[in-house]
């Protein structure tokens, strides 16, 4: 399959900041797992807006060298257990 099905089908190709409805569905500390690599486990380290999907993404911890962090959009991800709260 091509790389540009996978995304779904914009009514408009503008991109555009958050809304008010528009929550993080992760927040960072979580423990997630990838749905392609489920063997390890992994903690959020950040999230941020895509604004040409309108949706999060998260950066999680890899092994991936020198400062490149790569991203992934929730339904890539399994959530394995939740961030304590802060005091």
């Amino acid at each position: 399959m091509a790389w540009w099905k996978q995304f779904p089908r914009r009514e408009s190709r503008t991109p555009r900041e958050p809304g008010a409805g528009d929550r993080p569905a992760l927040a960072v500390g979580d423990v997630v797992r990838l749905k392609g690599r489920p063997e390890r486990v992994r903690c959020v380290l950040a999230m941020e807006w895509h604004w040409i999907r309108y949706e999060y993404v998260y950066v999680v911890e890899t092994t991936a060298p020198g400062g490149f962090q790569p991203y992934w959009f929730k339904d890539q991800l399994l959530l394995e257990s939740v961030a304590p709260a802060p005091l």
